[in-house]
């Protein structure tokens, strides 16, 4: 099993709809990128050449825009006692339980 996570970054769609302010819609519209750029970290994620554990985003202008390589995890992401609480909570809100190999570190 390999699991990789994986960030669009700045992307111009409809999610920042009228109800947003007007400043962030103007942020938006200067700064983010078109939906095929935003898409390039989780295709890189889902299909390249990439070991587990990683963390993907876009290479330019604080990993928010353009391209897609491995990019490092704030201390929190590396927290495992966080990630097991994440890990638990997620199964028990959907019902599922999957038991871990002993090579994956929460």
């Amino acid at each position: 099993m390999l699991a990789v996570a994986a960030h669009p970054g700045l992307v111009a769609t409809n999610i920042y709809d009228r109800s947003t302010g007007l400043v962030t819609r103007l942020m938006v519209r200067l700064l983010a990128q078109d939906p095929e750029q935003g898409a390039l970290p989780v295709l890189f994620a889902a299909t390249g050449d990439v070991p587990g554990d990683s963390f993907t985003g876009p290479e330019h202008w604080m990993h928010m825009r353009d391209g897609a390589e491995l990019i490092g995890r704030s201390k929190t992401a590396q927290d495992t006692k966080l990630a097991r609480r994440l890990w638990d909570a997620s199964e028990a809100l959907a019902g599922v339980s999957f038991s871990l190999s002993a090579d994956i570190c929460l």
